[in-house]
């Protein structure tokens, strides 16, 4: 029985390039979240079409980088990388 498994498809580690660079945008576009509605479109088609493409960036950013973190906490609880990782996204402003 394989007791592991590969995450090499989300990510190589938290110190990759490719998490780094996911964790930039994710906090750029929670930035851009921020900035939109604090100038929310008076036009409500233009409001529910801008947060709509907000919330997919968002998504589509922190759904892997979430999987990963809490998969390695998963196998190991005392992963304090994984755990500091969950936590990250709750310290964006």
């Amino acid at each position: 029985m394989n007791k592991e498994w590969d995450l090499t498809p989300l990510y190589e580690g938290f110190d990759t390039k490719k998490f780094q660079n996911d964790f930039r945008a994710l906090t750029e576009t929670v930035a851009a979240c921020n900035a939109f509605v604090s100038n929310m479109p008076e036009d409500r088609g233009a409001a529910i079409h801008g947060a709509l493409e907000i919330q997919e960036k968002l998504w589509s950013l922190a759904a892997p980088m979430f999987e990963y973190a809490s998969l390695r906490s998963a196998v190991n609880t005392s992963d304090n990388e994984a755990l500091d990782t969950l936590s990250r996204p709750q310290k964006l402003p």
